[in-house]
């Protein structure tokens, strides 16, 4: 973060106390670990323990309380196999007003042995609509047990909306709805939130994460 520019709107690289920096937690298995980082001395942990019976949660959040039309979230994310099928959104960018809606980087690990990104787009109904569920493959894992590189960039106009997922360089840019809602209390968030399938534990380390505004 000493590098971080300075229209930067925070940063955390989770190297000093208190390590979570003013961000919101949600569940349990989150901490600072200095064995495992892709910047000395100290990265975030985040581990999911088994789905048996609901969601597990372990996330944090940022809300940006502005209302901000152009953010891109950037983080180095370093994933450790899970044994069993798994998935679990790893990267948000929420927008937190009722109807509800979140662009999110999904994480799939299918028994058949794939470890896959998705592009999961999800809007509560607005009116008598029905809700907006959208997934895109965005491809294969880029490497397991070791750090790569994630970019997220939202833009929003009054009439138009855009997605772009960026991973080791690969990037993915979608139309979205999010003009449609209401983009006052914009938020950012990493982690595992919500295991979407039964499956084993989970375990995540996060770093270097940076909010800036989109060029």
């Amino acid at each position: 973060c000493k590098q971080a520019p300075a229209n930067a709107f925070f940063c955390n690289d989770f190297d000093t106390d208190p390590w979570e920096n003013a961000w919101s937690l949600t569940g349990t298995g989150m901490g600072p670990v200095t064995t495992v980082f892709a910047s000395p001395p100290r990265a975030m942990s985040v581990t999911a323990p088994a789905r048996t019976n609901g969601n597990k949660f372990g996330f944090i959040e940022r809300r940006l309380n502005v209302g901000i039309h152009a953010v891109t979230l950037a983080f180095d994310l370093r994933i450790d196999d899970s044994a069993s099928q798994d998935a679990v959104d790893v990267a948000s960018m929420p927008l937190h007003a009722l109807p509800f809606w979140a662009a999110n980087l999904r994480y799939s690990h299918q028994a058949g042995g794939s470890h896959e990104f998705f592009f999961f787009e999800y809007g509560q109904p607005i009116g008598s609509e029905q809700a907006l569920v959208r997934f895109e493959p965005l491809g294969a894992v880029p490497k397991l047990a070791a750090f790569f590189h994630v970019a997220m960039t939202m833009k929003t106009s009054t009439t138009a909306s855009t997605v772009r997922v960026e991973i080791d360089g690969v990037s993915h840019e979608y139309s979205v709805s999010a003009h449609r809602y209401a983009i006052d209390n914009p938020g950012v968030g990493v982690g595992v939130s919500g295991t979407d399938l039964a499956g084993a534990a989970f375990q995540g380390y996060v770093d270097n994460v940076l909010v800036t505004p989109a060029p």
